[in-house]
């Protein structure tokens, strides 16, 4: 009966055991596994940290401490490697730092690292031209990102990483099948950055890249879908001027903030977008640097270099921005009345432009499209004398639009200064905004009106370029 007893109370044991779990490991097993998961972490072993996690107990696997930990190593580890031999570390990184901000959702630092060792996987498999993998990579760093900031990682920084990770997914998704998912991506983006702009370390560059956003949104619509019901194309092109003016009104603002405004003026008058949006912040250039008697300003947005040898010019600058294929050139001097052009003496500008357009049309172009007849400008009564002309056609087997403009301002002056442009892109345009305000400074000319569209408070027709 003895033995009975002590074999059904062993039983009892054995079923007490089944019912309940592993008996608790003491601390210092539990450390022990700690130190083991650290080294593991830290020799790029992830299978095996993974394998000792799924057998240790909730207290080790669940502390938000160790998980940072094994985070920051398998980072380190990373760091230690190149290109795609980061990538099992940064995906380890990601995956413990997501763990840690979960289990303790006021940790920013290690949401924050989460996401950006994420990002990292994405420019990694992009450059590795492999998009489908980026793409998986930069949606789960804007799902994860949405679920630990509405958890409490809230912070600016949080929030500028999950924009870029919008806008990757944005960039990666397929143009047609996701096009409603893209817009979103896009607007989400720019919205986080916006939201962020008052606390964020560097305001001008959150609000920068939040008019970059909506940018890239604007021409997206406007390319994906360029007819009369869609509107989101306009929408995000204003937002892209408004926000970019406060971009570049922010203390701190830099060239980035400066270019995205232009790109948005730009694109503004490529569509002829009805309002008006302002004008090219530019910076004066200073007497070494410019020609004596003429008000020369350049972008801040930059696009537009100086050539170190101008040749028989006094200044010759390029100016070609970051989707330009081809060059705008500007060719400045300043003739004395002593010197002629065409047996004309350059104090006689009218006759001076007339040869100049003539012996131009006639020698330098073999098929002219359009032209402008050389015409004086209108600067009032006590303005300065200023002839302009255009020709726009083929020669030598390119695409071309020139203009000049020659400025006489007092007899008394003895001088005459010329600016010539050349415009070598497939469709040529003179009028964008940084082109129409270098002459407008350069000239002392008044500021532009409206266009008729403008005027009137018509819509142009979508796709009109």
């Amino acid at each position: 009966m003895r033995l009975r007893s002590v074999s059904a109370a062993l039983c009892g044991v054995a079923a007490t055991l089944c019912l309940t779990g592993p008996i608790a490991q003491p601390a210092a097993a539990q450390e022990d596994v700690r130190k083991e998961l650290r080294l593991n972490a830290l020799d790029g072993k992830f299978t095996e940290v993974d394998r000792l996690l799924a057998e240790a107990p909730d207290e080790v696997k669940n502390d938000p401490k160790l998980r940072k930990e094994l985070g920051e190593k398998a980072a380190m580890w990373a760091r230690r490697k190149d290109g795609p031999e980061k990538i099992p570390g940064l995906i380890a990184a990601s995956e413990h730092l997501a763990t840690a901000a979960r289990l303790a959702p006021d940790d920013a630092e290690a949401a924050l690292g989460a996401l950006d060792h994420r990002i990292e996987l994405v420019k990694i498999q992009i450059e590795a031209k492999q998009p489908t993998r980026a793409k998986e990579h930069a949606e789960w760093a804007s799902r994860t990102g949405e679920e630990l900031l509405a958890a409490g990682a809230d912070t600016p920084p949080v929030r500028m990483s999950l924009a870029a990770a919008h806008d990757h997914v944005a960039k990666l998704a397929h143009k047609v099948e996701e096009f409603d998912k893209i817009v979103t991506a896009y607007g989400r983006s720019a919205d986080l950055l916006v939201s962020c702009a008052d606390t964020a370390k560097n305001p001008a560059e959150a609000l920068g890249g939040a008019a970059r956003a909506y940018l890239d949104l604007s021409t997206f619509v406007a390319d994906g879908r360029p007819i009369e019901e869609e509107t989101r194309d306009e929408e995000a092109l204003r937002k892209a001027i408004e926000v970019a003016t406060q971009a570049c009104e922010t203390k701190g603002a830099q060239r980035d903030q400066y270019l995205v405004h232009f790109l948005a003026l730009r694109e503004a008058h490529r569509r002829k977008l009805p309002g008006s949006h302002g004008r090219p912040y530019m910076q004066e250039l200073g007497k070494k640097e410019g020609v004596d008697g003429l008000n020369l300003h350049l972008p801040k947005a930059g696009g537009w270099s100086r050539l170190s040898n101008p040749g028989e010019w006094d200044m010759v600058i390029e100016r070609k921005h970051e989707d330009d294929t081809s060059a705008v050139q500007v060719m400045i001097r300043v003739w004395e009345f002593s010197q002629s052009f065409g047996g004309k003496t350059w104090d006689r500008v009218e006759e001076v432009a007339k040869l100049r357009f003539d012996e131009q049309k006639a020698n330098d172009f073999k098929d002219v499209a359009t032209t402008i007849e050389p015409e004086q400008l209108d600067t009032g009564k006590k303005g300065p004398e200023i002839w302009h002309f255009e020709i726009a056609g083929t020669g030598d087997g390119r695409t071309r639009r020139v203009a000049e403009w020659m400025m006489m301002r007092a007899k008394k002056d003895k001088v005459t200064f010329q600016i010539r442009l050349i415009d070598w892109r497939s469709t040529p345009d003179l009028k964008e905004p940084d082109i129409v305000e270098f002459l407008r400074l350069a000239l002392d000319l008044p500021e532009p009106e409206a266009d008729d569209d403008d005027k009137k408070g018509k819509k142009p027709k979508k796709g009109r370029r």
